[in-house]
Protein backbone atom coordinates (compact mmCIF):
# COMPACT_ATOMS: atom_id res chain seq x y z
CA UNK A 1 0.00 0.00 0.00
CA UNK A 2 1.21 3.59 -0.70
CA UNK A 3 2.27 5.96 1.95
CA UNK A 4 1.09 8.54 -0.10
CA UNK A 5 -2.74 10.05 -0.09
CA UNK A 6 -4.50 9.10 -3.50
CA UNK A 7 -4.56 13.02 -4.00
CA UNK A 8 -1.02 13.52 -3.53
CA UNK A 9 -0.18 9.76 -5.97
CA UNK A 10 -2.45 11.88 -8.51
CA UNK A 11 -0.39 14.88 -8.42
CA UNK A 12 2.90 13.16 -7.58
CA UNK A 13 1.75 11.28 -10.92
CA UNK A 14 1.11 14.39 -13.03
CA UNK A 15 4.19 15.84 -11.97
CA UNK A 16 5.71 12.25 -13.73
CA UNK A 17 4.20 12.82 -16.81
CA UNK A 18 4.93 16.25 -17.15
CA UNK A 19 8.60 15.79 -17.03
CA UNK A 20 8.12 12.60 -18.99
CA UNK A 21 6.90 14.87 -21.62
CA UNK A 22 8.84 17.34 -21.54
CA UNK A 23 11.79 14.94 -22.39
CA UNK A 24 9.62 13.20 -24.97
CA UNK A 25 9.70 16.55 -26.85
CA UNK A 26 12.99 18.07 -25.93
CA UNK A 27 14.89 18.44 -29.38
CA UNK A 28 17.99 18.51 -27.41
CA UNK A 29 19.83 14.61 -27.57
CA UNK A 30 22.68 15.27 -25.42
CA UNK A 31 20.76 12.95 -23.18
CA UNK A 32 19.67 8.96 -23.40
CA UNK A 33 15.87 9.74 -23.55
CA UNK A 34 14.93 5.97 -23.58
CA UNK A 35 17.22 5.58 -20.05
CA UNK A 36 14.59 8.83 -18.81
CA UNK A 37 11.46 7.05 -19.73
CA UNK A 38 12.22 3.60 -18.46
CA UNK A 39 13.37 5.24 -14.86
CA UNK A 40 10.23 7.72 -14.92
CA UNK A 41 8.16 4.41 -16.01
CA UNK A 42 9.19 2.08 -13.40
CA UNK A 43 9.30 4.80 -10.56
CA UNK A 44 5.55 5.69 -12.43
CA UNK A 45 4.49 1.68 -11.83
CA UNK A 46 5.90 1.18 -8.46
CA UNK A 47 3.14 -0.75 -6.03
CA UNK A 48 5.18 0.43 -3.34
CA UNK A 49 5.13 4.56 -4.51
CA UNK A 50 1.69 4.09 -6.14
CA UNK A 51 -1.25 2.45 -5.49
CA UNK A 52 -1.66 0.52 -9.20
CA UNK A 53 -5.82 1.48 -9.51
CA UNK A 54 -4.74 5.03 -8.73
CA UNK A 55 -2.04 4.69 -11.70
CA UNK A 56 -4.83 3.12 -14.10
CA UNK A 57 -7.47 5.65 -13.56
CA UNK A 58 -5.00 8.22 -14.28
CA UNK A 59 -3.77 6.17 -18.08
CA UNK A 60 -8.01 6.74 -18.22
CA UNK A 61 -7.74 10.58 -17.98
CA UNK A 62 -5.10 10.64 -20.12
CA UNK A 63 -6.32 8.49 -22.61
CA UNK A 64 -10.32 10.64 -22.42
CA UNK A 65 -7.99 13.74 -22.33
CA UNK A 66 -6.04 12.53 -25.71
CA UNK A 67 -9.38 11.27 -27.39
CA UNK A 68 -11.25 14.69 -27.11
CA UNK A 69 -7.73 15.98 -28.79
CA UNK A 70 -8.39 13.98 -31.45
CA UNK A 71 -12.25 14.34 -31.90
CA UNK A 72 -11.32 18.00 -31.67
CA UNK A 73 -8.82 17.81 -34.17
CA UNK A 74 -11.44 15.68 -36.46
CA UNK A 75 -14.01 18.37 -36.28
CA UNK A 76 -12.15 21.11 -36.99
CA UNK A 77 -10.74 19.37 -40.18
CA UNK A 78 -14.58 18.67 -41.14
CA UNK A 79 -15.15 22.02 -41.10
CA UNK A 80 -12.65 23.41 -43.11
CA UNK A 81 -13.43 21.07 -45.94
CA UNK A 82 -16.91 22.21 -45.97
Amino acid sequence: MSPLSEEQQVAALAVLRYVSDLFTESPKESFRREDVLVVLNLVQNDPHLFDPTTVARMDQIDSEIQSLGRNDAAGRAAGDAA
